[in-house]
């Protein structure tokens, strides 16, 4: 138990919502009493897009309200019956300078005639090139 112990150790703690989404690097420096330092090494941390942890179309839709996204949307009619209408929607969301960061799928179902339909999510992906 020695008292020069007492603040021994490190924590770290930063708002991250005004970084730019990409890889940091942290570092941990630390000062004796004398002002020498020492590296304690690096560690990388990844800021994602908060939108890619949305899991129903009423989150993607608050998130790209909220965060300023911008999004592109596709359909594709998958099948028609009679009393079913089935469309594939994919929403590419971008980024105010136009950097695409997520892609998500839901199908769309509807009857025939009606104007109610539901939206089942399918899942997302995050674009393979930044």
């Amino acid at each position: 138990d020695r008292p020069d112990y007492t603040n021994s150790g490190f924590k770290f703690s930063y708002d991250t919502k005004n970084l730019q989404i990409g890889d940091y690097a942290v570092k941990a420096i630390v000062f004796d009493s004398k002002g020498a330092s020492t590296s304690l090494g690096s560690k990388t941390i990844t800021i994602s897009p908060r939108i890619l942890g949305a899991t129903s179309f009423d989150e993607v839709m608050q998130i790209l309200q909220e965060d300023q996204l911008i999004y592109e949307a596709s359909m594709l009619l998958e099948e028609l019956t009679t009393s079913k209408l089935t469309t594939r929607l994919v929403l590419d969301i971008f980024t105010l300078d136009m950097r695409h960061i997520a892609r998500f799928y839901f199908t769309l179902t509807q009857d025939v005639g009606s104007s109610a339909y539901t939206i089942v999510f399918n899942g997302s992906a995050r674009p393979t090139s930044q």
